[in-house]
This record gives C-alpha cells, sequence and structure tokens, in this order.
C-alpha cells in the first residue's frame, strides 16, 4: 500500500503562497542597512551622524564630508566569520564561514575658499563607496526517521489545484510558478495518478513512498552578496559652525540564497534545490546639516529619499530522484519589477570632553509601511504584496552610541553599540524567517594617526535571533541564532 497523505492544509498554503513571501523577506533586507564602512565609525557603532571627518558619514549625514580640513584617501578590508545555530527539535546544528571583502574605499578632497570676506570656508567633495549590508550567512539542519514528506505536501497542492495529468506534461515554463513544484516530482517520478479500475483519476496523486514509510531530512541554507553604495557627495563649511552636504548614493544588490533540501528513504532518494538570485541598482539623494552651538557640542540633522531600485530576480528551481533509474527537472523563472525603500530621517549629537574624549548618538527613524513595489514584468502592478506591506510590517526606531578616548596624541580607544529594531510587528510569520528579534551589534577598536597617515582597527559584532519558516515538513518555526562576527582595518593618508 502507498503512504497515507495526512498533512495539514497548511502544508498546502505554503506552497501556494511561497511564490510571494520571498517580496516581504526582501522589504527588510533591502531597507534594513547597517553600514560597515571604516574601522574607526564602526569601533564607534557608526554613530557618526554629527561628527563627520569620516568617510562612513557620507552614507549616513553628508554634511560629515564638508567637517574634512584636508585631502584624504581611505580603503577597508574586512575579515568575517559568520556562525549559525539552529534548532530543530532536541537537536542543535551550528555552520561557519570565513568572508574577506572591502568595507569601503574612498577620497576626500578639501578646498580652502579665497576670499576672506565670505561665509564659506572650505568647500569638500568626496568619491567612493561604502558597503551598506553584508547578506552572507550559512545554516544547517537535520531531522531523521520523519513521519511527514515533502512529497505529501506536494500531493495535497496538486490534488487541491486539481492540476490535470495534460497540465503537468506542459513545458515548464508554460504553467503558473506556484505549479512547478508538483511539475518537477511529475517529471521525476516521485508523483504519480491515482488509479481506479485500471484507469488513472485525472487530478488526483500519490507520492511513491509506502505507508509508514519514514524518511531522513535534511536541508542547507548558503546566502551570499550585499548593497555596496557608490557616493558622490560635495559640502559647505560656514565658518566651522555650520556644515552642510548632500550626497547622491548609487547602491548596487545582489543577493543570493541557495537553499537544498534531500529526503532519504530505503535505498531511494531525492533532492530538491531552490536558488534565488536578486540583483539591480537603486539611486538615493541625501542631504544634512551639522551645527556646532559650541565648541564642544555638535548636532546633527539628515534625511535620504526612498531608494528607487530597478531590480530582476531569478528563481531556478530543480529537483533530482535516485530511484531504480535517476531523473532530473528544472525550470528557471524570470522576475523583473522596481521598488521604492521608506525615507530614513536621522537625529544625532556629538559631545568632546576636554579635547581628548567624544561620545557621540544617532537616532534614526524608518517606517517600513511605506515600502512600496511597482511596475512588475507582465504589467503586474503587485498591488497585492502592497497591500499586505502595511499588515507586517511596522515603525521602527535604531539607535547607534559610539566613544572614543585618546591615550595620547597618537594613539585612541573606541567603543559601540547599535541597535535595529525588527522590521516587523510582532509575531507576524513570513517565508525564510520570522523576526521577532531585533539586530544589535557591539564593537571596539584602536587607533593610531600621524600627521599624514593613520591606520583603525575594529572588532564588530553582529547578534540576531529569528525564526525559519520553510516550507518542508518539520521546517517551521526553527530558533535560528546568528553571529556575524568582523575585524576591519582601515588605512588612511592625508594630504
Amino acid at each position: 500500500m502507498l503512504r497515507k497523505i495526512f498533512l495539514s492544509m497548511s502544508v498546502v498554503a505554503l506552497l501556494a503562497t511561497a511564490t510571494q513571501a520571498q517580496y516581504y523577506s526582501n522589504v527588510a533586507r533591502i531597507a534594513q542597512t547597517p553600514i560597515e564602512g571604516t574601522a574607526r565609525a564602526a569601533a564607534m557603532g557608526n554613530a557618526f551622524g554629527a561628527l563627520g571627518g569620516d568617510f562612513t558619514s557620507l552614507s549616513i549625514n553628508p554634511a560629515g564630508v564638508a567637517v574634512y580640513r584636508s585631502h584624504e584617501f581611505t580603503f577597508t578590508p574586512t575579515f568575517s566569520i559568520n556562525d549559525s545555530k539552529v534548532k530543530l527539535g532536541s537537536s542543535s546544528f551550528s555552520d561557519n564561514e570565513f568572508k574577506v571583502g572591502l568595507g569601503q574605499i574612498g577620497y576626500v578632497g578639501s578646498i580652502k575658499t579665497v576670499d576672506p570676506s565670505s561665509s564659506i570656508v572650505r568647500v569638500n567633495f568626496g568619491v567612493g563607496y561604502n558597503k551598506v549590508a553584508d547578506f552572507n550567512q550559512v545554516f544547517l539542519a537535520s531531522n531523521y526517521q520523519s513521519g511527514n514528506s515533502f512529497l505529501d505536501g506536494i500531493v495535497n497542492y496538486a490534488n487541491s489545484e486539481r492540476l490535470s495529468n495534460q497540465h503537468l506534461r506542459k513545458d515548464i515554463g508554460s504553467i503558473g510558478f506556484g505549479d512547478w513544484q508538483a511539475k518537477l516530482a511529475w517529471e521525476t517520478y516521485l508523483i504519480d495518478p491515482v488509479q481506479q479500475n485500471g484507469q488513472n483519476v485525472d487530478g488526483q496523486y500519490k507520492s511513491i513512498l509506502f505507508e509508514n514509510e519514514k524518511v531522513d531530512q535534511n536541508k542547507s541554507w548558503e546566502r551570499s552578496g550585499g548593497i555596496t553604495e557608490y557616493v558622490f557627495s560635495a559640502g559647505l563649511n560656514f565658518n566651522h559652525k555650520l556644515y552642510l552636504g548632500a550626497t547622491l548614493g548609487i547602491q548596487d544588490i545582489l543577493y543570493k540564497q541557495n537553499a537544498v533540501y534531500s529526503e532519504n528513504f530505503g535505498n531511494n532518494s531525492f533532492s530538491y534545490t531552490d536558488n534565488y538570485k536578486l540583483s539591480g541598482t537603486g539611486y538615493v539623494f541625501k542631504v544634512g546639516a551639522i551645527y556646532r552651538p559650541v565648541s564642544t557640542v555638535r548636532l546633527g540633522l539628515a534625511f535620504h529619499t526612498p531608494t528607487y531600485f530597478d531590480l530582476k530576480e531569478d528563481s531556478y528551481l530543480s529537483m533530482r530522484s535516485k530511484l531504480k533509474t535517476n531523473y532530473f527537472a528544472e525550470g528557471l523563472n524570470l522576475f523583473a519589477f522596481d521598488y521604492y525603500t521608506p525615507m530614513k530621517s536621522i537625529l544625532s549629537a556629538a559631545f568632546v570632553l576636554n579635547k581628548r574624549a567624544i561620545i557621540s548618538v544617532d537616532g534614526e527613524y524608518v517606517d517600513y509601511t511605506m515600502g512600496r513595489y511597482r511596475k512588475g514584468s507582465g504589467g503586474d502592478n503587485m498591488s497585492d504584496i502592497n497591500a499586505n506591506i502595511d499588515k507586517l510590517f511596522d515603525k521602527t526606531f535604531n539607535f547607534r552610541i559610539g566613544g572614543e578616548y585618546k591615550l595620547t596624541k597618537e594613539f585612541s580607544v573606541r567603543a559601540g553599540y547599535e541597535f535595529y529594531g525588527s522590521p516587523y510587528k510582532k509575531n507576524v510569520t513570513v517565508k525564510d524567517e520570522i523576526f521577532n528579534d531585533d539586530l544589535t551589534a557591539i564593537s571596539a577598536g584602536l587607533g593610531y594617526s600621524a600627521k599624514s597617515f593613520f591606520i583603525d582597527v575594529a572588532y564588530k559584532q553582529y547578534s540576531s535571533k529569528s525564526m525559519l519558516n520553510d516550507q518542508q515538513p518539520n521546517y517551521s518555526n526553527l530558533p535560528l541564532e546568528q553571529t556575524n562576527k568582523k575585524v576591519m582595518i582601515t588605512t588612511g593618508f592625508r594630504f
């Protein structure tokens, strides 16, 4: 006898809505940008909205470019270790990876004005790039001798939709994306038509598993990519009291996820691969001001317009079965659309103590409900997804604080803390993850500065907790803990 199918209809719902859920995850992925930048800024929690004079500030408060009083060139290699721990049942599964990257590279020019009667004492500009998001993550989980199979959910979906045999024989590119999993299972002989009186019952299917047959399940995820922002900034220094600046940011985004799920049963097995790629270019305009009411206090204010992204995504699905004969089927779905991130407003303050210590604070407000999708392929206005953004997302307040203390004229020590509020409303479920907790970062660093040369080193550790909520049985509501550890080294030259 073939195995009885008893999974709840919630699995069917997951299969039917998975194609939309990726867009909700992207709202947070694209808009939540804990910048990397230079080692000095990273060590101080990136709280540079009121300080300026650091290349990272060009992406936070563009008025920071006006604070420079000399030409400067900087570059920052980064070294990252991404750790993860997934809990499935009573077991925990750990994974990690090592990455080398470039946090920033940039040049700032500072031109002293020649008119002694002018209130503008310097005109500055900056060009380069900052990395504003890092997507690199790996994690895995396994479950053994499970009574539930992914094939059960596929069969339930095919039966509930009454997908005909003729429909599943069509070319995969000519059927709806939601039907692809059933199509792949059909092509790899993992599901068969139900027979009655020796005849196929059209629109009714069964899996190849026997009744009460157990399966071993394994799944791995690998995410890579990030967002880099190319900055073109200009700023004016008014008598070293008021600094104004603007930045045109051109952002390149690349996000890849390679998810591989497999089941083993007896001498047979199958694997299901879901590869997703999101890429494109965004444009944002930022303006800001820094004001020094007294020599020991700086106040900052900045606004970022919504970033307009022109995006395309590739969704590649494949299934491979290893039975008495091996079978393979695949499909590639392409889709293009525009996305507008929420705008950001940043209020900052910094205090200089005895010319040896600095304390700096940034507060950042983001309303994630304002994100909007537009102009999907084939005339899709994506209004159904936009309608749900208000229901799923929330307004957040991000907070950054940092400090620096000069041990000597040349050597400094630094520390910082960052808090990024969850973009989701409480207890909201989204395929890929349920973000119930916030993203936090702690950091520390050292700096050496001479007249024309400086070098800074920082250590930063991001921590987050979330819940994996994937389609396969036993892979819903899995606690996921992630830690991203970075060492950053900035080398700079003044001239």
